[in-house]
């Protein structure tokens, strides 16, 4: 995220995208769900990274969800199944 935010101010008016691929839920360091989309909320306020995300079976689909949407991205669930 810093790296994305870094290189989004640096390259004047470039859309900087990152994209999160997850298949789990948050097992180490920061866990709490409030808190992992509050800090990257503080990260980036001005908007400079649009956030998307994929979240694979078995993924936090509401965290990821909340993220992009509150990032300016979106997000999309792959189906049990369609691995």
């Amino acid at each position: 995220m810093l790296r994305a935010k870094r290189d989004a101010e640096d390259d004047g008016g470039a859309v900087t995208l990152l994209v999160l691929l997850s298949n789990s839920w948050a097992s180490y360091g920061v866990t709490n769900r409030s808190q992992i989309a509050s800090d990257v909320w503080n990260l980036n306020q001005e908007g400079t990274v649009k956030i998307f995300s994929v979240g694979f079976p078995g993924a936090d689909q509401e965290l990821l969800r909340s993220i992009a949407i509150m990032n300016g991205g979106f997000t999309t669930s792959i189906l049990e199944g369609y691995v």
